[in-house]
């Protein structure tokens, strides 16, 4: 797992950006088990590359505390 900070997440198209070192990974919203991401979230995720470029499969949040 790897962790990050929800970017960009674009409500209406159900999909976002994580930041994770200077990286970005694209998730879609069907990769959060029914969290709704909110920019700057803290969250951790599995990478995962694929044909278009980096993406974040299984996002949670990681909760405070």
């Amino acid at each position: 797992m790897s962790l990050g900070r929800v970017k960009i997440f674009k409500n209406d198209k159900g999909y976002g950006f994580i930041d994770c070192s200077g990286t970005d990974y694209f998730f879609h919203l069907s990769q959060c088990g029914g969290y709704v991401p909110k920019v700057n979230d803290e969250v951790e995720f599995i990478p995962v590359e694929t044909e278009k470029g980096w993406a974040a499969h299984e996002v949670s949040k990681v909760e405070d505390g």
